[in-house]
């Protein structure tokens, strides 16, 4: 399964770069729980969301950087199987951003998982 979702923003490429690589801005609009972030293939990061009585233990690494115009990671929860991934990539539009998000490997995790 793949989810592809483009949105053209009204900010330019470092912007978006920067709010989707610094964990500071991340937590801004993302994940409140990232603890840390770095745009370097091989980094990793974890951190806990609940989620009606549930814990999903996100499972971060950094597998592709091209900055400022695409990142990819790969991402699974520790409690349950299922391996996904994510890229985003930049692209400028005048003094705007086309945002692209693609999302793959949702059909590995266990259905009955909201």
């Amino acid at each position: 399964m793949v989810i592809k979702v483009e949105s053209l923003l009204d900010a330019q490429v470092a912007e978006v770069w920067d709010a989707i690589t610094i964990a500071g801005k991340m937590r801004m609009w993302y994940f409140p729980q990232i603890p840390a972030f770095e745009p370097a293939v091989g980094f990793a990061t974890r951190f806990t969301i609940e989620n009606d009585g549930r814990k999903f233990t996100h499972l971060w690494e950094v597998t592709k950087v091209d900055p400022p115009r695409e990142i990819h990671y790969k991402w699974s929860y520790a409690e349950y199987p299922g391996m996904g991934s994510v890229s985003f990539r930049l692209t400028p539009q005048g003094d705007k951003t086309q945002l692209t998000l693609i999302s793959r490997g949702l059909e590995t995790f266990p259905r009955g998982i909201p």
